[in-house]
């Protein structure tokens, strides 16, 4: 059998104010944490290892969160503010958690907020994931051309209904992009520019039956 996969997300707070930071006890909220304005992250482990024959374990969670806590919050404490380009840190986080385990770490992922992702993997350590979250909205109707108005919303119910109906969707992009900072990198404003010209300015707020060739 396959050895299985264990990820593990842990949360902390950073704050360009040393004084405001605090290790609190509410680790699902954020540890550490601050009392004043911060900013808030996420870094999710991705471990691969057979299970260990005594615990079952592929990993420790204990030894993931003290190596993120320990190793990564301080990483990233100290470019807090500069003007270090973000990307350019992945490697050393995943450094800095790949020596305090026992267990082989295949990818790490640092969320800067809900829509925007950085992620490096052990197939490519020379690169890294830029992954973006997008919305847009846009209606149809489900019809099967077979049958008649009655047939089609006995079969799909309201959603056959002749003036269609809308849905919310999600569009995750990633793009690779080199660590090195004096590589000519695409910036996430320029990714940004293609996937609105591509998907969201064609797809938003239009009909997907009758706009959409």
């Amino acid at each position: 059998m396959a050895s299985p996969n264990l990820s593990r997300v842990v949360r902390f707070h950073l704050s360009p104010e040393p004084h405001d930071v605090v290790q609190g006890v509410n680790s699902y909220a954020g540890q550490p944490m601050c009392s004043g304005l911060s900013a808030y992250y996420e870094v999710e482990s991705w471990c691969h290892a057979p299970p260990d024959p005594r615990t079952g374990f592929v990993e420790s969670i204990y030894l993931i969160d003290k190596a993120v806590r320990h190793h990564v919050v301080p990483i990233l404490a100290e470019a807090f503010g500069s003007r270090v380009p973000p990307h350019t840190l992945v490697r050393a986080m995943f450094d800095a958690v790949d020596r305090e385990i026992s267990s082989t770490l295949m990818r790490i992922s640092w969320r800067l907020s809900p829509y925007h992702e950085l992620a490096m993997d052990r197939s490519d350590m020379q690169h890294v994931i830029v992954k973006r979250r997008y919305t847009f909205s846009a209606a149809h109707r489900l019809r099967n051309v077979a049958l008649d108005d009655k047939g089609n919303e006995e079969l799909y119910g309201k959603c056959a209904w002749p003036s269609g109906h809308g849905h919310n969707y999600e569009l995750e992009v990633s793009i690779a992009t080199p660590i090195d900072p004096d590589a000519n990198a695409m910036s996430i404003a320029e990714m940004d520019e293609i996937v609105h010209a591509q998907v969201i300015d064609l797809f938003d707020h239009r009909n997907l039956d009758q706009d959409i060739e």
